[in-house]
């Protein structure tokens, strides 16, 4: 009885045809958006991407002065706190550049859904490679972030290699305690915020994909707005 009275969740009932392919000018209109949308966010890709790499740049260069002048910069441990930002940009570049890939391969999946009955399937034909098989150059692009992100590991390696403040915070000294672990540990929290609560939607509900691979992004207040009671999809 529990179980005929469950609500059904809204996932096993997405009918991705009666919703955008109802008739021929919807359709068109479906279609159209997901272009623009999809040719929206590869833009963006390439533009958050260079957003990122211009700090990372200035950053690299930072250090790169700091270790090879003499000054006192680095006795203040300025070199410590380039390569810790260096590595909240990197995963924030990394995590930005999934996240585009994602939404654009979203409008991609829409594209190869709604094009057929109105120009056929010009998206999903493509030309069979000569040699080697070409590559994806955002998933390149995301590929370098791990790069990147791996340099500035080594340099946090090193700089720890080099240095024996980390054993002179453990001898008690609070000054190095201070300026050099309060840093690295404010940086992993920053990491950790990226990665629990920055998810896409996550004032939403994420309901488990369906057989169509897609999913509603509304809150459990609105779902009645969108759902009869026993979980049919009714639109807005």
């Amino acid at each position: 009885m529990a179980e005929e009275s469950k609500k059904k969740s809204p996932d096993e009932n997405i009918d991705y045809n009666n919703r955008f392919k109802k008739n021929i000018k919807s359709q068109k209109a479906a279609l159209k958006k997901a272009w623009e949308v999809r040719n929206y966010e590869i833009d963006k890709f390439w533009q958050r991407s260079m957003f990122f790499w211009g700090f990372i740049s200035v950053l690299f260069a930072g250090y790169g002065y700091l270790v090879t002048s003499d000054n006192n910069l680095k006795e203040m441990h300025f070199d410590l706190y380039i390569i810790l930002l260096g590595i909240i940009f990197s995963v924030a570049w990394f995590l930005v550049a999934k996240a585009g890939k994602y939404y654009q391969e979203n409008w991609e999946v829409h594209i190869d859904r709604l094009e057929y009955e109105i120009m056929g399937p010009l998206y999903k034909t493509v030309l069979k490679p000569k040699g080697l098989h070409p590559r994806s150059v955002s998933k390149i692009t995301i590929a370098l972030t791990f790069v990147v992100i791996g340099v500035w590991l080594f340099l946090f390696i090193r700089y720890f290699y080099d240095n024996n403040d980390w054993l002179k915070c453990f001898l008690g000294n609070l000054e190095k305690c201070i300026f050099i672990w309060i840093p690295v540990i404010l940086t992993v929290i920053c990491i950790l915020y990226f990665f629990i609560c920055c998810k896409t939607g996550s004032n939403r509900c994420c309901f488990k994909t369906n057989k169509n691979g897609f999913y509603d992004r509304i809150k459990e207040s609105d779902y009645k707005d969108y759902y009869d009671e026993n979980g049919k999809y009714i639109g807005e």
